[in-house]
């Protein structure tokens, strides 16, 4: 889905001269629209959108993901410094490892900015390897030309790897004892750990650098933490890394007024999924909230996902994302995917489609018996039932006991790569309490009663001219008879008294034939106000998700 904003923009541009522009400097932008490649490396006449707050580059290894970024970001600068009291903007030469003998030609590309009067800014830049007699070649990059006012414009920017090559262990990192943040940066360092991986011990952190390619945070030494920054996890020294950056941009824009843009290489390194989620969230938020342009690039089709799934921000321009596509692509001249499906997604980066092994992709579901099985039945949408399989023999008998089940998600849980476990209504807190396998959901049931008692009970207690029984053909007599023939008398039955029933229940829904007792299971769950309510759909899709997730297939809604 072409990105109309963007080529609404590019009709629309005009050049410094058209506008009136004198100085570079003097612009006031308001953010980037995107680039219009005309000639770098192998790609000719490519546009790259971006989004208002957030854009998402990805594509297979060697698409020139990160000097796509590097070409966005550095036709602008400031003096601003990052706490640490380095330049904010990184080096161009940190960025681009141009070749001397294959990056002789002068790239160029079209900048478009919009301006703080809404008008739109195209201006060439110039992109080449400088080779003066007795010195080192650097790249350099040339913005509008080489005449007075021209030159780059004026906005924060910084290009951060995520892709630690320095473990502190090989570093000579050390605290930085000079280096003090304010309350407010401390309590924002404190929440961003928190909200990313969910680690409480960095409200009190110290800033940790080697002065040469470590610059990160450690948890402070207190009683309450365990361990200090030389044994930080790859994560943690990686957030600590992008939040100093994120606050280096805040001071930035209080002292110098300016907006800005955050270019991220390899923003999953190092973090687990739900880690990779919240820092997404995180990140836009943040943008919306400061005016600040994050673009980063990424191979997770996990993160690729959820940011699929921003789809009002995707239709509001505020998230962008695009796909560097080799399918088709002649003399690798790649093409551009704007705001792909999640589908073509996963195919560029797998060389499969992601519904032929969702297809083949089963999730084994393990449940006490039979009764149960018809109840998670009656429970699931259709698509959900398609990728499960319900298992109710693990073991020798008539169905796998809950003891059974219990002691496998407490004492063998790497055995359930693959499975969620249900168990009945009937099982108590007190026995699950200290079982950690977080893909055990339990029927849901408003008394506590096993799946049989809690549908005699449910029929026992109906009124005699109620729908169920014109649904099913069947007086509400005959049913009092057949549960009285295994001394079942559910009318007016005590809860508690109910509950002991269990053999006789059991029993009952076993002289039925298997569809009618289905049949009577699926009107219950649909009718039963408790029931209809519960989470329980909800919660078992998420298990399910989780688990696709896993195997990189499409979650469901």
């Amino acid at each position: 889905m072409d990105n109309q904003k963007f080529i609404t923009d590019m009709n629309k541009a005009k050049t410094k001269k058209a506008l009136g522009v004198i100085d570079n400097k003097q612009v006031e932008i308001k953010r980037v629209c995107g680039i219009h490649i005309h000639n770098f490396r192998t790609l000719k006449d490519t546009r790259i959108p971006l989004g208002k707050n957030l854009t998402v580059i990805s594509g297979k290894n060697g698409t020139m993901k990160s000097a796509i970024m590097g070409l966005i970001g550095h036709p602008f600068s400031t003096d601003a410094k990052n706490i640490f009291g380095k330049d904010l903007k990184t080096p161009v030469h940190k960025i681009f490892k141009l070749s001397e003998e294959y990056d002789q030609t002068r790239y160029n590309y079209d900048l478009l900015i919009e301006l703080e009067n809404e008008e739109i800014l195209t201006t060439p830049v110039e992109f080449y390897l400088r080779n003066d007699a007795g010195s080192t070649p650097v790249p350099r990059v040339v913005v509008s030309g080489r005449r007075k006012g021209d030159g780059n414009f004026n906005l924060n920017t910084a290009f951060i790897n995520l892709q630690r090559l320095f473990p502190m262990i090989n570093t000579e990192a050390e605290e930085l004892e000079t280096i003090e943040y304010s309350d407010e940066q401390a309590i924002k360092i404190g929440k961003f750990y928190t909200k990313i991986i969910q680690k409480g011990n960095f409200f009190n952190a110290n800033a940790v650098s080697d002065e040469g390619f470590k610059y990160s945070l450690g948890p402070a030494k207190s009683e309450k933490t365990s361990y200090d920054f030389s044994a930080i996890s790859s994560g943690e020294d990686n957030l600590g890394h992008l939040i100093n950056v994120i606050m280096a941009f805040e001071d930035a824009m209080k002292q110098n007024g300016l907006r800005g843009i955050l270019c991220i290489d390899e923003i999953e390194a190092s973090l687990h999924p739900s880690a990779q989620k919240q820092l997404l969230d995180y990140l836009l938020k943040w943008s919306k909230k400061n005016d600040i342009q994050v673009i980063f690039n990424t191979h997770s089709l996990y993160l690729i996902q959820k940011a699929i799934e921003y789809e009002r921000d995707i239709r509001d321009n505020n998230l962008q994302l695009n796909f560097i596509s080799t399918q088709g692509a002649r003399d690798l001249n790649y093409n551009i995917i704007e705001n792909p499906s999640y589908s073509q997604a996963y195919k560029e980066l797998t060389f499969e489609n992601p519904e032929d092994l969702s297809d083949n992709y089963k999730i084994d579901v393990l449940v006490e018996d039979d009764s149960a099985k018809s109840f998670i039945n009656a429970l699931l949408p259709r698509n959900i039932k398609s990728r499960i399989n319900i298992t109710t023999k693990i073991s020798e008998g008539a169905g796998t006991s809950k003891n059974i089940l219990k002691s496998l998600c407490k004492n063998a849980s790497f055995l359930l790569s693959n499975c969620i476990v249900v168990l009945d209504g009937d099982v108590l807190p007190t026995e699950i309490s200290k079982i950690r396998f977080d893909r055990l959901l339990i029927l849901p049931d408003q008394f506590s009663f096993a799946p049989e008692v809690s549908l005699v009970y449910y029929i026992g207690n109906l009124p005699e001219g109620d729908d169920f029984f014109v649904k099913m053909g069947k007086e509400k007599q005959a049913f009092i008879r057949d549960f009285s023939n295994y001394e079942l008398y559910p009318g007016g039955c005590a809860v508690n008294e109910m509950k002991v029933k269990v053999a006789g229940c059991k029993s009952w829904a076993k002289s039925l034939k298997r569809q009618e007792f289905n049949k009577y299971v699926t009107y219950y769950c649909k009718n039963d106000n408790f029931i209809s309510k519960s989470n329980f759909k909800q919660n078992f899709i998420s298990k399910v998700n989780d688990l696709l997730v896993e195997q990189s297939l499409p979650a469901f809604e």
